[in-house]
């Protein structure tokens, strides 16, 4: 059996991944700098499309070039995935412009994410510190804990910033709110310009289980609840994130890197955005992950948790004046 060129070889796999998914069938779309195919869950192709991978799978056909594509696409051998290719080639000489355009945005969703630049910071955290720990009642330890690894700071427009790294522990990733909270007024907050939405706000367990929630705040308040309960340091088991509303792409992104992850317990606001964000996300697994991991839900009492949590140090408070009153 002979073999092929070097030269055969070359201009097959020169072939566009994008391109040659669009010219035979697939639906395409682009999520920030790679790509999806609607059809199968968990498959990410690169923003350059000549890298792909389905992490949904843990076999390791699952992942490579234009050729390993087709054969796992097409269930054919290498041979015959050369071959098709080849008469694809034939057909096909220059990539569509659907593909060079899609491959354009993906480039571009890229160069925004190197613009990425962190708001400067206040002189000190003072007004920081009074919001999260005399406003929202959250514990100063996990405050400090934030700030001592970087995740927290205060902006010099006396916002809280909270930060978001990547594998390596860059920051790629910032969301901001307002230390002011006024009646009747919604509080500043939003996302830094040029974040990149694949990261979240997150805490790195050392379990297998995986705590989902709206906001830092409200993550930051139920493990302060946490605490409280005097369980056996439950907050450093786990691992947590925050999506900054409901961002789909974040809660996969942490997914596809943390293979660990086998739990995922949602615990998304107590109203209708909150429980239908929840029935999304749990749709999306079953989509994508079907079967891979174990679901949970816990739902605040009031609102949201840090609701929960300013109810419960109200209800310290008043206990503890009772039994002052009692002495």
């Amino acid at each position: 059996m002979s073999r092929y060129t070097d030269e055969t070889l070359e201009q097959v796999t020169s072939i566009n991944i994008i391109d040659y998914a669009i010219n035979t069938g697939h639906d395409v779309s682009r999520q920030n700098s790679q790509f999806r195919l609607k059809e199968y869950g968990g498959l990410l192709i690169n923003g350059e499309g000549n890298k792909w991978n389905r992490f949904s799978d843990d076999s390791k056909e699952a992942g490579g070039g234009i050729i390993q594509f087709v054969m796992y696409m097409e269930q054919l051998a290498f041979r015959d995935a050369v071959n098709k290719l080849m008469e694809y080639k034939n057909i096909y000489q220059e990539p569509s412009q659907d593909a060079l355009q899609l491959i354009k945005a993906a480039r571009d969703a890229e160069s925004a994410i190197q613009s990425f630049i962190l708001p400067p910071r206040a002189e000190n955290y003072k007004r920081m510190y009074a919001y999260l720990i005399k406003t929202r009642k959250i514990d100063k330890a996990i405050v400090d804990y934030y700030v001592r690894h970087h995740k927290i700071y205060e902006d010099n427009h006396h916002n809280v910033v909270f930060c978001a790294g990547d594998e390596n522990g860059v920051i790629r990733s910032a969301s901001r709110r307002g230390t002011y909270d006024l009646p009747g007024k919604e509080a500043f907050k939003g996302l830094v310009k040029y974040s990149d939405k694949r990261y979240p706000f997150s805490f790195e367990g050392k379990s297998d289980r995986l705590l989902v929630f709206e906001a830092p705040i409200d993550m930051m308040s139920f493990q302060t609840l946490l605490k409280e309960s005097k369980q056996q340091r439950p907050h450093v088991k786990d691992s947590f994130i925050a999506l900054n509303g409901i961002a789909n792409e974040g809660f996969c992104y942490y997914l596809k890197n943390h293979p660990h992850i086998k739990c995922i317990c949602f615990c998304l606001d107590n109203d209708e955005a909150g429980i239908n964000s929840t029935a999304n996300l749990i749709n999306l697994i079953d989509e994508e992950y079907l079967g891979q991991y174990k679901i949970d839900i816990k739902i605040p009492t009031h609102k949201d948790w840090n609701m929960d949590l300013k109810v419960y140090r109200e209800a310290s408070y008043k206990e503890c004046d009772a039994h002052e009153m009692e002495m």
